[in-house]
């Protein structure tokens, strides 16, 4: 038995049979890479009413180890057991999980395996020591620390779910993504003294920012809303601080956002740059009952530093908001 060009967090690897036995209810088999670094091993037995998975484990050089042990049962393809992983690379993750892809960490997890062979379920403590963001600050050029995580972690075929998640002594929230019967995503996170670079990360953007970020946000967002029974895509509330930085090079003592959700409007109470003797102010609202909706934009600058230049003007804008695409056109 060969396995050629096997590819997991961006490795290539082949594996060749080192023991492969069958009976009638068992089997056993040991894969290994040529030079006995990697290896994959599996020993599986059978009963009367249930398979027994006595061990499946992966060990590779790099010190990614993963071993999965448990029971299913003939008839219903109902499964519990254990799972256990150490070292494994964000990156691995990322390929089903989009925005852990925007960090550098081994993460390690220790739980159950639950639910059906179609549809399984892990329950259990994710954790992760030393983690760095993937880009690096563009001003100094060096790995942006985050600290270490923890989280109790729920993954199964339509639900992703993080609880009492901290980050970096930063950041404490809880996570869930719905993929059925409705694409839903709804996030809960406290900020206190926090790098923002961070937050962004974990929104999928980078934005060239910095300073110090404290509040609270409640958000959730439904893909495709039923709007004919007038469902909101938006829910949510929170504020948030930004002091002492930058964005995009414009430097601000304060930068403030407030927002609410309705059922029917999305309002931006505030939307609020505060420089040393200036400051830029935004109000908005648009509906969302509809696939366009309309939007109204307020804007106030008051000797605002754009860059060598200084501000003043008011304006409003009138325009529309596209649901699908959440996409704003004036």
């Amino acid at each position: 038995l060969h396995i050629t060009d096997f590819e997991l967090a961006g490795r290539k690897m082949s594996f060749s049979s080192r023991g492969l036995s069958a009976g009638p209810d068992s089997v056993s088999l040991l894969l290994a890479s040529k030079d006995k670094a990697d290896t994959i091993a599996l020993q599986m037995t059978g009963g009367k009413s249930d398979w027994f998975l006595r061990n499946f484990s992966l060990n590779l050089s790099d010190g990614t180890a993963l071993k999965v042990s448990g029971k299913a049962r003939k008839e219903t393809g109902e499964i519990s057991g254990t799972v256990a992983a150490e070292s494994v690379p964000a990156g691995l993750v990322g390929e089903f999980v989009k925005v852990v892809g925007r960090f550098k960490a081994l993460l390690s997890f220790n739980g159950k395996l639950l639910g059906t062979l179609t549809a399984p379920v892990m329950e259990g403590a994710l954790t992760a020591r030393e983690v760095f963001l993937s880009e690096k600050d563009q001003e100094s050029g060096v790995a942006v620390p985050v600290g270490d995580f923890s989280a109790q972690m729920s993954w199964g075929k339509s639900l992703f779910k993080l609880d009492k998640a901290s980050v970096g002594g930063q950041y404490a929230g809880d996570f869930k993504y719905w993929s059925k019967p409705v694409s839903k995503l709804w996030a809960s996170v406290t900020a206190q003294d926090a790098n923002p670079k961070i937050f962004f990360a974990f929104m999928n953007t980078a934005p060239d920012v910095s300073g110090t970020l404290n509040g609270k946000i409640e958000i959730a967002h439904k893909k495709d809303p039923d709007l004919s029974q007038k469902e909101p895509a938006w829910e949510g509330s929170g504020e948030l601080k930004l002091t002492q930085g930058t964005w995009s090079g414009t430097p601000f003592d304060e930068m403030e956002l407030r927002y609410h959700c309705s059922k029917d409007r999305l309002t931006v109470d505030a939307l609020n740059m505060i420089q040393s003797d200036g400051s830029m102010k935004v109000r908005a609202t648009a509906s969302q009952t509809g696939a366009e909706n309309p939007l109204k934009v307020y804007c106030n600058l008051e000797n605002f530093a754009a860059g060598a230049n200084r501000v003043d003007c008011e304006f409003r804008v009138d325009g529309k908001y596209h649901m699908g695409s959440n996409e704003w056109l004036a």
